[in-house]
C-alpha cells in the first residue's frame, strides 16, 4: 500500500493518522510512505513532489493508494482516475469535485475533514456567555482557503450562535503576531485554526510549536482551537476538536 502524505513525518496530524493505518493494516500489508512536505516547501515545488510521488507509485505498483490531505488529492487525483488502482483519500477540506471528476472516477473514494466551527462556538458561548465577537486565524495554505470556501461559503465574516466571527487568512508571522496582540480591542476570544505555513519577513519557516505557544502566551483574550495539535498546556484552552486518528 502506498500512502502519499501531503505533509511531513513530524507533523502531528500525519503522525496521528499514519499510526492508526499501521495499526489496522500493518499486519497484513507492507505500507510505503511518500511525503510531499507541502507545509514547509514553497508552493512552486509542490508539483515536483507530486511528480516524484507518481514515479514511486509506478515503481511499486501497489494494491491500494491512500492520499492524505488536499495537496495529494489535488495533484494526484486526476492521474489516479485514469488507472484501475483503488484509491482512498482522507483529510480533504475542499470539495473533492474541485480535484477530479467523480463522473469519470470509478476507483476513488474517501472521507472529508471539516472543522467543527458551530460546535466549538457553542462551547465558547457556554464557557463565556457574554462573548459577542470572535477572531478565527488561519494561515494561507490551500487547506485554509478550502475551509473558508466550504465552511464559511467564501466569506470573511459570519454570524453563528449569536456571535459575529471574523476569519482572517495570514501568511506572514509578523502580521499574525500583530493580530493576536491587538485582539482585545475588537474581539472577545481567538480560535486558532491552521498555522503550519507561516513565514517571517525574510521567508523563514516558523515552527508550528513556536507559533501556537507564542499565540497562547501573548493573546489578551481566551484562545481556543479546532484541531488536537492546537490544544494543550501552553496552547489553546480547548475546543470541539478534530484528530488525525479518526481520519486514518
Amino acid at each position: 500500500i502506498l500512502v502519499v502524505e501531503s505533509y511531513h513525518a513530524e507533523y502531528i496530524w500525519d503522525i496521528s493518522y499514519t499510526r492508526v493505518l499501521r495499526e489496522e493494516l500493518g499486519q497484513e500489508f507492507h505500507l510505503e510512505f511518500f511525503r510531499m512536505d507541502t507545509k514547509r516547501l514553497p508552493a512552486e515545488k509542490h508539483q515536483a513532489m507530486a511528480d516524484a510521488a507518481w514515479r514511486r507509485y509506478q515503481e511499486l505498483k501497489p494494491v491500494l493508494v491512500i492520499l492524505g490531505d488536499d495537496a495529494a488529492l489535488k495533484f494526484l487525483g486526476p492521474r489516479f482516475i485514469q488507472t484501475a488502482t483503488p484509491v482512498v483519500y482522507l483529510g480533504i477540506n475542499n470539495n473533492p469535485r474541485d480535484y477530479y471528476d467523480p463522473a469519470v472516477a470509478r476507483n476513488i473514494t474517501g472521507v472529508l475533514e471539516r472543522p467543527l466551527i458551530l460546535r466549538t462556538l457553542i462551547l465558547v458561548k457556554q464557557l463565556l456567555p457574554k462573548v459577542r465577537r470572535g477572531l478565527i486565524l488561519f494561515d494561507t495554505d490551500r487547506s485554509s482557503f478550502a475551509v473558508r470556501k466550504e465552511s464559511f461559503s467564501g466569506a470573511d465574516r459570519i454570524e453563528i450562535a449569536g456571535i459575529q466571527v471574523d476569519l482572517k487568512l495570514i501568511g506572514k508571522w509578523e502580521v499574525w503576531q500583530s493580530e493576536v496582540k491587538e485582539a482585545s480591542g475588537n474581539y472577545d476570544f481567538i480560535i486558532t485554526g491552521l498555522y503550519q505555513t507561516l513565514r517571517d519577513e525574510q521567508g523563514r519557516y516558523i515552527d508550528p510549536e513556536v507559533a501556537i505557544r507564542w499565540t497562547a502566551a501573548n493573546t489578551p483574550v481566551p484562545p481556543f482551537g479546532f484541531w488536537d495539535f492546537a490544544v494543550g498546556p501552553d496552547k489553546a484552552i480547548g475546543g470541539i476538536i478534530l484528530r488525525g486518528r479518526e481520519q486514518g
